[in-house]
């Protein structure tokens, strides 16, 4: 997915932090990934300690970057809304 537009939806002020969260996004997500891949290419058939650190990965990291992402998303939404129909 290309990033860029979708940075460039939010104001001037807030494109810096919203892109350092699509690195840490990117981070997260190459992580999930190569937890996945080794669990498929496992031999052992032992997938808890992944299971275990994919619940950690999500419940630490990418919980709270998600709510971060939504609470920007909807600031700016309400933000646009305010500029667009002032009477609200």
């Amino acid at each position: 997915m290309e990033r860029h537009p979708l940075i460039s939806i939010y104001p001037e002020k807030d494109r810096a932090a919203v892109e350092s969260w699509y690195d840490d996004w990117q981070e997260i997500r190459d992580r999930i990934f190569s937890l996945i891949s080794n669990c498929n290419n496992s031999e052992s058939g032992d997938y808890l300690p992944a299971q275990k650190e994919l619940a950690k990965i999500i419940a630490n990291e990418l919980y709270p970057l998600n709510i971060n992402f939504m609470r920007k998303a909807s600031a700016t939404y309400y933000e646009y809304l305010q500029e667009r129909f002032p009477a609200i």
